[in-house]
């Protein structure tokens, strides 16, 4: 047993926003709370867990569940999808995390704080070849991705206050997530099957990413010195195509395999006309400047230092993944 995983003995754990996504992470975990503005969808609860509703920006609420049950290692997953409005953001990953923060360093018995940021934070759609943490920096404005910038605001706090009151602190920098209870990237695959815009696809190569399918691996508690005020890149550890995970999907789920190739320059042209569309009507297409950039730009990071440091491990390898989406779609009657 390592350093870190035998500091998980005996500790009580709350998750902030372990209603959603990332609930799934702290499944059989021993001594589990989840507070939330809603509570799980029918059949997602976790076994044996409390489960807590409030907002977080309620610090005396928050705080209240926190020492009246002795939690000493917190979990902020809380995080608004892409593609929602600027002060959303603001308000949850940058005011919401100060609360949580703060909350965390008044009550007597929290002893851990791990936020769930982002490779987003460090993203200003540069091209990224196996980066690490320590070769890039966070964005500077919210121009290009306010979801991303917000994320670098919120984690910077986090990491500085590391060590203060007695809270350490840890980063946790996912990139794109797909799995189960996904509201965002597994619909819209299914989304593109169904309106028959899968075939589509920018320029005749396609780019390098990175995915993470999230299971419970790896401890994350920052207890140790030598992971406490550190920030990780975190995702499956072998950078694939960008069209792979999808493509793979659309095949399992029956698709007729077919490529209609857009020119880059052509796609460009669409996602600034999206773009002017939007501050005329207030209304937002699926294509972006950002989402264009995601498409056609190689965007993979180094997880080796969390693999070394917290002994992360992806369980679930790409294909995998795919092929889980592919059956919950067809139980759900997406596609035959």
């Amino acid at each position: 047993m390592s350093e870190v995983e035998s500091e998980h003995a005996g500790r009580d754990y709350l998750v902030i926003g372990g209603a959603g996504f990332l609930a799934l992470l702290a499944r059989k975990e021993p001594h589990v709370a989840v507070y939330d503005l809603n509570n799980p969808p029918e059949g997602d609860a976790l076994e044996g867990a409390t489960y807590f509703l409030g907002d977080i920006l309620d610090e005396s609420n928050l705080l209240d569940v926190l020492n009246k049950h002795s939690i000493t290692t917190v979990f902020h997953v809380v995080s608004p999808i892409h593609g929602l409005g600027r002060e959303l953001y603001y308000r949850v990953n940058i005011e919401g995390t100060k609360s949580i923060l703060s909350a965390c360093r008044k009550a007597s018995t929290v002893t851990s704080l791990v936020f769930t940021s982002s490779t987003g934070c460090v993203w200003a759609g540069q091209t990224v070849s196996g980066a690490t943490e320590e070769e890039l920096t966070y964005l500077t404005d919210d121009k290009f991705d306010v979801y991303g910038y917000t994320k670098g605001r919120a984690e910077e706090t986090v990491l500085k206050a590391n060590g203060e009151d007695g809270v350490r602190t840890v980063a946790i920098r996912p990139c794109g997530m797909l799995g189960p209870r996904d509201n965002q990237g597994m619909w819209q695959i299914a989304a593109a099957l169904e309106s028959g815009q899968y075939v589509y696809k920018f320029g005749k190569e396609d780019v390098w990413s990175d995915m993470t399918y999230p299971t419970k691996s790896g401890p994350t508690r920052p207890t140790a010195t030598r992971i406490s005020g550190q920030a990780f890149f975190v995702n499956n550890g072998e950078p694939i195509r960008y069209r792979h995970y999808p493509v793979t999907t659309w095949n399992l789920m029956g698709a007729e395999e077919k490529t209609v190739v857009i020119p880059l320059w052509v796609g460009w042209i669409m996602a600034k006309i999206s773009e002017l569309s939007f501050w005329f009507t207030g209304k937002r297409g699926p294509l972006t400047m950002y989402s264009y950039t995601v498409m056609t730009t190689d965007q993979y990071y180094s997880s080796e230092k969390a693999k070394k440091v917290l002994g992360w491990e992806p369980r679930w390898w790409n294909d995998r993944g795919a092929e889980q989406h592919a059956q919950k779609q067809k139980r759900k009657g997406k596609r035959d």
